[in-house]
């Protein structure tokens, strides 16, 4: 008798226990959704690195002088300073670059450690690296090292 009734409060903590776990990650979730949801621009300062390294890795950039390649650094840097994205609460965002804005579905995965973005039928995921209420830093899933910061 007594080992049944130690079985059943066995299940009765597995069950409290998972439940526990779900609403932590369902809070989490929640968290890190309610800071995703805003829009958000390109970190320029924080993306000089990134866009350099990217550059001085391409073939054609290789036999470029220095001011050349600081030059063609600073187009790239202009070129993606207007950029900005919106995530919305309802799972859509807008994402706006110099030359189109684009619309497309968005969600966290089970964890909210990964953006995964639906646009045009192709699926991007995004690992987040730092989220707080005026940065975001992503990895896209093709190695890309995005980072944003609040748009006012």
């Amino acid at each position: 008798m007594k080992i049944k009734c130690e079985l059943k409060n066995l299940k009765k903590i597995k069950v409290l226990l998972f439940s526990a776990i779900v609403l932590i990650s369902l809070s989490a979730n929640g968290q890190t959704q309610s800071l995703l949801t805003k829009k958000w621009k390109i970190d320029i300062e924080s993306m000089r690195p990134v866009i350099e390294e990217r550059l001085n890795n391409r073939e054609d950039m290789k036999n470029l002088d220095d001011l050349n390649k600081k030059v063609a650094i600073e187009q790239a840097l202009n070129q993606i300073s207007s950029n900005i994205i919106e995530y919305k609460n309802d799972g859509s965002y807008i994402s706006i670059n110099s030359k189109d804005k684009k619309v497309g579905k968005w969600n966290l995965n089970s964890d909210s450690t990964m953006v995964k973005v639906e646009l045009d039928g192709k699926e991007i995921n995004y690992k987040i690296i730092m989220l707080t209420e005026d940065k975001l830093h992503l990895i896209a899933n093709n190695g890309l090292n995005l980072h944003f910061i609040i748009s006012e």
